[in-house]
């Protein structure tokens, strides 16, 4: 099979099995490396439990993208109002950009 028939043939899958193909791939090309997994796994459990005994408290996308635009210059706290989820906020900044 020719890469363009593949290609055509993957596009036409329905978005689940086409995610599954996508992750495929790119774990073929960057091999995931079980210590820092294991690692960032750990971190996240961590965090998990000081979030809810209440250690840390968490904090609302529209401050996270806030503080980005501040020092980084992102752009980003404008959707951040407007949007539901981060594939919303990348829908309407790609709606702005066209």
């Amino acid at each position: 099979m020719k890469t363009k028939d593949l290609i055509a043939e993957a596009v036409s899958l329905p978005v689940e099995e086409r995610a599954l193909v996508v992750d495929s791939l790119l774990r073929s090309l960057n091999a995931p490396e079980s210590e820092i997994d294991t690692k960032r796994a750990a971190v996240a459990k961590h965090r998990l439990q000081q979030l809810r005994s209440g250690e840390i408290t968490a904090v609302s996308a529209a401050e996270v993208f806030k503080k980005m635009d501040i020092e980084l210059g992102f752009g980003c706290a404008g959707y951040a109002g407007k949007t539901k989820s981060l594939n919303d906020m990348d829908q309407a900044i790609d709606d702005d950009i066209r």
